[in-house]
């Protein structure tokens, strides 16, 4: 087994970071939580969603990647197409 020494400021540090991390996780999970399954989403909220800037989420819509309907000016998204966007990423970052 191998030791290592790490500085006290270095390791608080870390907890910090990993503290900020899980509130972060927390609260885009409570946010994917509350939108149903069969809704339409907003341009900002999938953005939200998937930490992507709205004009990324207006390609993808272009691209084919993500199902939308227009109302009006605006466009809304199939929650499903966001939620497979987000497992895609989450499995892509398992590897």
């Amino acid at each position: 087994m191998e030791y290592v020494r790490i500085d006290k400021e270095a390791l608080d540090a870390m907890f910090e970071i990993m503290e900020y991390q899980s509130l972060l996780i927390a609260a885009m999970y409570e946010k994917c939580r509350s939108i149903q399954s069969g809704k339409w989403i907003p341009t900002e909220t999938v953005a939200e969603l998937l930490c992507v800037s709205t004009r990324k989420v207006r390609t993808m819509k272009t691209l084919g990647q993500l199902g939308y309907v227009k109302h009006g000016r605006k466009c809304f998204y199939k929650s499903e197409d966001v939620y497979s966007k987000i497992n895609k990423g989450k499995s892509e970052r398992n590897i």
